[in-house]
């Protein structure tokens, strides 16, 4: 058995294989939820972590999920700030655990874009499966930000 394969709850007598977009994984990771058979699973390396956490997890409440990802954020934001690269940044396993809360953690994101701009726009990428931000505007946080927080407010997703 390879890192990336492991057994998991998936949907009746199917064995899924995924690519290696997250949205195509919380996709999956929400069907998994619904159900309670036992197949095999195949998920990008990396990812398999994040579906035994999921499944094996008892309910949460909401107030404990954005409790876990204002800490991973805070992490994040440390662990980052040396850095100048967005790639490592990204790459960061605390960030990578932020994107597999999925949409979840999307209004709490564009919270923090709000008070301060930072590199956030990966995450909201992979998680939104959308980019607002028009090609003038990459490069420039606080232009790529203001565009996140408008693909936001139309939504209601912030204010």
């Amino acid at each position: 058995m390879t890192p990336s394969t492991v057994l998991a709850k998936v949907l009746p007598d199917s064995a899924q294989s995924l690519g290696d977009s997250p949205f195509e994984f919380e996709d999956l990771l929400k069907q998994l939820t619904q159900t309670r058979e036992i197949a095999s699973l195949t998920v990008p390396y990396g990812f398999a972590h994040t579906v035994v956490s999921i499944l094996d997890a008892p309910p949460r409440s909401i107030e404990s999920i954005r409790e876990e990802f204002e800490e991973l954020a805070r992490d994040w934001e440390y662990e980052s700030a040396p850095m100048s690269s967005a790639e490592d940044m990204a790459a960061l396993p605390t960030y990578q655990r932020i994107i597999s809360m999925g949409n979840v953690a999307v209004p709490w994101i564009l919270e923090r874009l709000k008070a301060s701009p930072d590199y956030w726009f990966w995450a909201l990428r992979c998680m939104t499966g959308e980019d607002p931000v028009p090609p003038g505007h990459t490069g420039s946080a606080s232009l790529m930000a203001a565009d996140w927080l408008e693909w936001g407010c139309s939504r209601g997703l912030v204010d």
